[in-house]
């Protein structure tokens, strides 16, 4: 197919450059999260842990927010991004800050008793009112 010729040239676009944050900021991110997950535990914890993760292992936001458990092998130290850009999936490291991190985490969790958390009980979801109906007056 040929290009139509108007004497016009068009003009090119540079490359933009990436912005990538310094170690010191980085560290200075990474550390305002760690403070707000103190403050609020419950809240904060797992946006310290993804922005870790992201940060750590070069994942893009899409990528990240795709990531499933059985994506991360903690054996090899190695994390499987699925559908990432262009529809390929490739494979990236996993920090060894989260590795260490996890391992201890892991000590601390056998160290205790009974590795799980405690359940707690079922509760019936009859009330005596409704119970006697059912059974017709014993308990």
């Amino acid at each position: 197919m040929e290009e139509p010729v108007f004497g016009v040239r068009l003009r090119k676009t540079s490359q933009r450059v990436p912005v990538v944050l310094s170690k010191r900021e980085a560290a200075e991110v990474f550390g305002k999260l760690e403070e707000a997950a103190e403050r609020q535990p419950t809240s904060s914890q797992p946006y310290a842990l993804a922005a870790r993760l992201q940060y750590g292992a070069g994942l893009r936001r899409s990528e990240l927010v795709r990531l499933r458990i059985k994506d991360i092998d903690l054996d090899r130290g190695t994390v499987t991004v699925r559908m990432g850009k262009g529809d390929k999936d490739r494979t990236t490291l996993l920090p060894k800050s989260l590795l260490a991190q996890h391992s201890r985490t892991d000590r601390e969790r056998s160290g205790r008793l009974g590795a799980r958390p405690a359940r707690r009980p079922r509760r019936c979801a009859f009330t005596p009112c409704t119970r006697t109906e059912i059974l017709g007056g014993g308990k």
